[in-house]
């Protein structure tokens, strides 16, 4: 059950506002949530893979930049690859071999 507290102002006489739960520590979050939302930085062969990765990447969003007539399906097709280009560098950071 959340906290509230009591607050007024000139439009409204009370109002109770919940007050947010208390901040995690590490120690509270297990290793998944860990593993997924911590920083992570790559080893030089790591990010050697993401510069090539990311050279592919834009190559392909130019040709279909060029090659796709305007519309909704362009402009789905370029978030869907930034979405794959997401995911391949999360891929390569979480990896503890490229860590």
């Amino acid at each position: 059950m959340s906290e509230s507290v009591e607050v007024t102002s000139n439009q409204v006489t009370s109002a109770k506002v919940p007050v947010p739960p208390k901040q995690p520590t590490r120690r509270d979050v297990g290793e998944e949530i860990e593993r997924r939302f911590s920083y992570k930085r790559a080893t030089p062969k790591g990010q050697t893979t993401l510069d090539a990765i990311g050279l592919g990447f834009v190559s392909l969003a130019a040709y279909l930049q060029e090659l796709l007539p305007e519309g909704r399906e362009k402009m789905l097709a370029i978030q869907q690859l930034e979405t794959a280009q997401a995911w391949s560098e999360a891929s390569i950071v979480r990896c503890p071999a490229t860590r």
